[in-house]
């Protein structure tokens, strides 16, 4: 327990989208808990994210073993030695400040924060499934289900048959930062690529005639190529925190994961699900088709698609509106109170 006598809860927030499902757990978790965040000291984006949402928390440091398409067996060799020693140094704090809990987000990073968790002998340690992987399953909660070190938290009722342990809680999406409101009659068509970008998607988009577009590009497309080839876009590499781009959206375009299913879920936004085939690492085509249903939409691959199919796609997609599940991270958040009593 911390000082104040109220269980002391340490949460990976792991970068991209895993910071995402770090910040949906934390809120729900404040007031109840004392908090501190497990992180990439490199990580800038998500450190922003993190004092934005949670000003002045104790941040742990650890870095990322490998990040997006970088083999893993090359970093093993490179930095296999100060990683350990990382781990090491996180499971003393750990013990140190005596956690009662770890949740892990999915990454290696998040596995690297679990590994030390066990060290430290946390009893309790939870690892979130990501929301796109449905007909697949990522790597990180596999080892931890597999090897029994900790509690599976999936998504979706499909997720159970990878995980016949895992508790299904419903879809974890962070709260807006504030409460959604009807699109504007004539808001702006939003296109998050996250953190990495898909330039394949943005390519088609340029060759559309479409206008009142705003671009998250990523690092694989700078933002004033964008703006140069349409000027009356809008053009930005990445945001902490999106959701004030998201409310003043008619329709979102985002590839599979938790900003789509953030904007559908938490911001009551039309969808469109642009699934990126050059995530290698990540879920497949059947993974976005399944997701694209869950979120009330279609999914679209924009290296076999031409513009007017995705002039009609969007065009279609903005007359739906999401379903409704229920709040998966308020249930994590009990879970892990009723967990810690």
């Amino acid at each position: 327990m911390g000082h104040s006598g109220r269980p002391r809860v340490a949460i990976a927030a792991s970068g991209g989208g895993h910071t995402g499902y770090a910040v949906a757990i934390a809120q729900r978790l404040r007031g109840w808990a004392e908090i501190l965040y497990v992180a990439d000291p490199a990580d800038k984006w998500t450190h922003e994210r993190l004092n934005q949402e949670h000003p002045g928390a104790p941040v742990l440091p650890l870095p990322r073993l490998r990040g997006p398409g970088e083999p893993l067996a090359e970093k093993l060799l490179s930095h296999g030695a100060s990683t350990a020693a990382a781990v090491l140094r996180l499971a003393r704090r750990l013990r140190g400040l005596h956690v009662d809990a770890l949740i892990c987000t999915g990454s290696n990073h998040s596995l690297l924060a679990a590994l030390a968790a066990h060290l430290a002998g946390t009893e309790r340690i939870y690892c979130i499934e990501a929301i796109d992987r449905i007909a697949t399953r990522s790597k990180t909660p596999a080892i931890i289900h597999d090897l029994g070190l900790g509690t599976i938290l999936l998504h979706w009722p499909q997720q159970r048959r990878h995980y016949p342990r895992g508790l299904v809680v419903g879809p974890i999406v962070p709260k807006p930062s504030r409460p959604p409101t009807p699109p504007p009659p004539r808001g702006h068509i939003l296109v998050l690529t996250g953190t990495v970008g898909n330039p394949r998607l943005i390519r088609l988009l340029l060759k559309t005639r479409l206008d009142n577009v705003v671009v998250q590009t990523g690092r694989l497309t700078p933002p004033e190529l964008v703006e140069k080839a349409r000027p009356g876009w809008r053009a930005l590499r990445y945001t902490p925190d999106p959701a004030p781009l998201i409310q003043g959206a008619r329709l979102v375009l985002s590839h599979q994961g938790l900003g789509l299913a953030e904007a559908a879920l938490a911001h009551r936004r039309p969808v469109l699900l642009a699934y990126n085939p050059d995530l290698h690492m990540t879920s497949g085509w059947q993974d976005a088709v399944e997701l694209a249903r869950f979120l009330g939409t279609e999914a679209l691959d924009p290296s076999r698609a031409a513009p007017q199919d995705l002039e009609k796609a969007i065009r279609e997609a903005a007359d739906r509106r999401p379903p409704r599940y229920p709040d998966g991270a308020e249930t994590v958040a009990r879970l892990i109170l009723e967990d810690i009593a």
